[in-house]
């Protein structure tokens, strides 16, 4: 159970969706990595954040082109792991309730069902909230970041909307429309030069990224549309694996 803490009082804000992070076991000598294993990391680099039944049809493509010798995907995730941790990067899992859309009522959260997806995704040990040691994170190289802000439109200005909506969600309400975050640009600095198009696309990205997830709309006809501006959104999975401390500060 996850309790989010609302900075204007002295109560905790109960989280509606329950994630929690699954281990993926490390072995503890570092192994000797198949061709096969080599790409399967390329491929989790590259997607970010994919579930478990897309990392298992990654394994298996390569497993049946014979590039892999382990007997499991488990398996191949701890070898990897055995690499991954001398370069602060870590292959982890979050099972994450698959959400309902039953609640009709505006301002009403969605409940979950009692089914969940496991998620796994490449999680940077240097990225801040991920590393408990917060000095040594800090001052270590973040080439990630980087990447980050040169892959989202709008650059730094798209960073910090991206920082206001995950800080909304966390600390404001566990749900918000689409159209609700979109707006929070009108409070960035130099908002002027950043676009609503530009807003739209941030938004759409983290959800395609999976740092927000889809839990339902607070207007019936608008379900007839994939996403719209009433659809809300909560935390996604990949927040909770990679950015923990903004969850618990």
């Amino acid at each position: 159970f996850i309790s989010l803490v609302d900075d204007n009082s002295n109560h905790c804000q109960p989280l509606q969706l329950f994630p929690s992070i699954v281990t993926i076991q490390t072995k503890v000598t570092m192994v000797e990595l198949t061709l096969g294993e080599k790409l399967l990391i390329q491929r989790l680099l590259a997607a970010q954040c994919v579930t478990e039944e897309e990392a298992l049809e990654m394994w298996n493509h390569l497993r049946d082109k014979q590039l892999i010798e382990s007997n499991s995907l488990a398996e191949s995730l701890a070898n990897c792991n055995s690499q991954l941790q001398h370069v602060k990067l870590e292959i982890m899992g979050c099972a994450f309730p698959n959400p309902r859309d039953e609640n009709d009522d505006e301002g009403e959260t969605p409940a979950t069902t009692t089914t969940t997806t496991t998620y796994v995704a490449m999680v940077d040990k240097y990225r801040p909230g991920t590393n408990t040691d917060d000095h040594e994170s800090a001052a270590a190289p973040n080439a990630s970041k980087l990447t980050f802000v040169k892959t989202t439109l709008g650059g730094t200005i798209a960073l910090n909307h991206r920082r206001a909506i995950l800080e909304y969600l966390a600390t404001t309400s566990p749900t918000a429309a689409r159209s609700t975050l979109i707006n929070l640009r009108n409070e960035l600095r130099d908002s002027g030069n950043y676009s609503l198009d530009m807003a739209e696309s941030c938004v759409d990205s983290m959800i395609r990224d999976h740092w927000l997830v889809l839990v339902g709309s607070n207007n019936k006809k608008s379900r007839q549309r994939r996403v719209s501006m009433q659809t809300l959104l909560a935390l996604g999975p990949r927040t909770f694996l990679e950015l923990p401390s903004l969850l618990t500060r």
